[in-house]
């Protein structure tokens, strides 16, 4: 994975930024624990002029307005061609007018990065997993206990879950779910976490397959092949 830095003058912002453009905004809030957790919802842009942007954000993120304080730093993501482009951006000051608007300085780092190789395909079906361990630490002791939660999509090498428990990054979890009228077993590791905001679930999870059996890599490759429609409840759609 590449990443390029670059400064961005005037001509640069009227390139990549347009009016109306929908943007993910992402900010750390943070946590009891002492560590960082990312906050991350939708915003449109307003108003672009030589050295400033202004946005107006979505309902998602008005929970965690206060957050967005003159100064504080904040990550932009938006899609070009085949790249993920991220942007770092500072928050001048904030308002509540015809919704709930930031105005950000003119974002001085893009980093460009090359987007997963692998296919993603939504997937809406329920999902148990079981705990097995931490890093070297067994969890044998937590193998009766049953997480469950809701499958968002899946591809070649691993699986976005949405579920209430907030799982740490690199514990490994026995997955099962049914797809495509089969239920399978898959164990794989959690590589990153987020908090949701107005869901029925609590976080989104990403899972990382390691270990597959062929039966089972098969019907997700099939799955993943199987480009048109989505798959709920099992059922391609």
């Amino acid at each position: 994975m590449s990443e390029m830095y670059l400064k961005l003058d005037s001509n640069d912002l009227c390139r990549v930024f347009q009016p109306n453009q929908p943007l993910e905004i992402i900010i750390n809030k943070a946590s009891e624990n002492g560590r960082f957790e990312e906050i991350s919802g939708k915003a449109t842009i307003l108003i672009i002029d030589s050295r400033t942007i202004t946005l107006s954000l979505s309902p998602a993120l008005l929970d965690w307005f206060d957050l967005f304080l003159p100064q504080k730093m904040i990550a932009l993501q938006s899609s070009n061609s085949n790249e993920l482009i991220f942007f770092r951006s500072k928050i001048l000051r904030r308002s509540i007018q015809d919704s709930f608007q930031i105005v950000i300085e003119s974002p001085r780092v893009i980093i460009k990065r090359e987007r997963r190789v692998s296919k993603r395909k939504p997937l809406f079906t329920q999902i148990n997993y079981r705990m097995l361990r931490l890093g070297n630490q067994d969890l044998k002791h937590l193998a009766s206990k049953i997480g469950t939660g809701e499958s968002k999509d899946v591809s070649k090498g691993g699986i976005t879950i949405l579920t209430n428990l907030q799982l740490p990054v690199g514990i490994t979890l026995l997955i099962e779910f049914p797809l495509a009228g089969k239920s399978i077993s898959m164990i794989g590791q959690v590589r990153h976490v987020r908090p949701l905001q107005n869901s029925d679930y609590s976080y989104v999870v990403g899972v990382q397959f390691i270990q597959t059996g062929p039966e089972e890599q098969d019907l997700i490759n099939k799955t993943i092949s199987n480009a048109d429609g989505i798959q709920k409840a099992g059922l391609s759609l």
